[in-house]
């Protein structure tokens, strides 16, 4: 199979309408021992015609005790996104730069800048391609992950204090027209020196047979094994619900997965250790505000063999990684938003 294409594809759609809810992402994360941290590139409603289009630079460092980063906006003047490939330059503050399968991201943000280079350990996945949740068939989104393990190398900075990373890392695309109704998005994310997870669900309002409201999917690589959880034998049960400190988010500090296909079965418990929300901006006639709280987490659990009635443990998860949540919240003012504003 042909490895996705891991482009810009905003000049790819019309300029109609519709593309007010255009939004394309590039997301990279890395975890190293003593801080962990995610950047994402992105464009949204590239034409403008919400009078909040642009490009956002995202940068998060966490640490055993705080969150570092901010955000930027970048006018669509400045935003110069590549059409082969994911290189992309945001004004003065971040660029994406391409080399055959290898990335390098560099920004400065506040107090932090970076400079890290990724390269593949692990062939690419092509995730959902087209599909929509809401209940008009409006939404047409995209996702491939680019990297579901990479090896990340290079520096971040924080304001005097300069760390050297040698770590593991991903990178993933989503892209296409968004719309924010009531969709509800779990995502989690592994690797460690041997073994890669990918596991994703998504939930909306959708009443097309053709565009059901669920999707779900566990990718799973050990060593050169590929192994895929369809949709009908996951379950994900997102516990410990808790508001977020200084919001009124109420989120999932843990998750317990469970999936299974003819071969396999993996029983996972995650563990966040942090919970970060960014809040999204939306045009002032919309009340809906997408909220994605990122969550760096502890796995533990295992990959099992299935011989007859009984499993076999294959391999030990024990870990760290990442773990996200994005729900749609209602929001009259400001004053009652969580979180970093995007």
């Amino acid at each position: 199979m042909k490895p996705p294409r891991n482009s810009w594809h905003l000049h790819e759609y019309p300029d109609n309408l519709l593309k007010a809810s255009y939004l394309e992402w590039k997301y990279f994360n890395f975890s190293a021992p003593s801080l962990s941290g995610i950047f994402i590139y992105f464009v949204a409603d590239p034409a403008n015609m919400t009078g909040i289009g642009g490009g956002r630079v995202v940068a998060r460092i966490y640490t055993d005790k705080k969150v570092f980063g901010g955000v930027a906006r970048i006018p669509m003047k400045e935003v110069l996104p590549s059409k082969k490939d994911a290189a992309i330059r945001m004004g003065s503050v971040g660029t994406v730069k391409v080399a055959g399968d290898n990335h390098r991201i560099q920004g400065k943000l506040g107090k932090v800048s970076w400079d890290l280079k990724y390269s593949p350990l692990a062939p690419a996945i092509k995730g959902f391609s087209n599909i929509g949740l809401d209940m008009f068939g409006l939404e047409r989104v995209s996702w491939e992950i680019k990297m579901p393990k990479a090896r990340v190398f290079g520096m971040i900075k924080i304001g005097s204090r300069t760390v050297r990373i040698r770590s593991l890392g991903y990178t993933d695309a989503d892209w296409g027209n968004i719309v924010p109704l009531l969709d509800e998005f779990s995502w989690a994310q592994y690797n460690d020196r041997k073994a890669s997870i990918v596991i994703a669900e998504t939930r909306g309002l959708g009443i097309n047979k053709k565009r059901s409201g669920h999707w779900a999917k566990t990718y799973v690589t050990l060593g050169e094994k590929k192994i895929i959880f369809p949709e009908s034998r996951m379950h994900i049960a997102n516990v410990d619900w808790s508001v977020i400190p200084k919001t009124r988010i109420k989120v999932p500090r843990a998750a317990l997965i469970r999936a299974e296909n003819k071969n396999y079965s993996l029983l996972l418990e995650i563990h966040a250790l942090y919970s970060d929300p960014l809040r999204f901006r939306m045009p002032f006639y919309i009340p809906l505000r997408p909220i994605t709280v990122e969550q760096p987490a502890i796995f533990t659990g295992g990959l099992f063999k299935k011989t007859g009635n009984s499993l076999k443990q294959l391999y030990e998860i024990n870990g760290k990684g990442f773990k996200e949540y994005t729900l749609r919240d209602i929001e009259f003012s400001k004053k009652l938003g969580a979180g970093v504003l995007v």
